[in-house]
């Protein structure tokens, strides 16, 4: 509770899908110089469309939000690699067949 991730922006090609397994979140993001927000909770999913919003997450509720997020082109996006406070991101590699 309390904690998140401030401001940031991703590549133009990252697109991402947060799905709050537990916990309660405020997720912000600005489009065309407008700020939204929506509070998510438990079973609720959340699409950060690609495009590079600036956006930023906040564990709002009681009990830590636990969260699972997709997201395409992981490895071109350096917001997780340069942020020494962002979440572990794990990249499945290729498999050969």
């Amino acid at each position: 509770p309390g904690t998140g991730e401030s401001w940031h922006t991703h590549g133009e090609d990252v697109e991402q899908i947060y799905l709050t397994l537990s916990g309660k979140a405020r997720i912000t993001w600005r489009e065309n110089g407008e700020e939204h927000e929506v509070v998510v909770e438990e079973g609720d999913s959340t699409l950060i469309p690609k495009g590079g919003f600036e956006n930023k997450l906040e564990s709002i509720g009681e009990e830590p939000w636990v969260y699972l997020v997709c997201m395409t082109n992981p490895t071109d996006d350096r917001s997780y690699t340069e942020n020494p406070d962002a979440a572990r991101v794990t990249n499945v590699p290729d498999r050969e067949e």
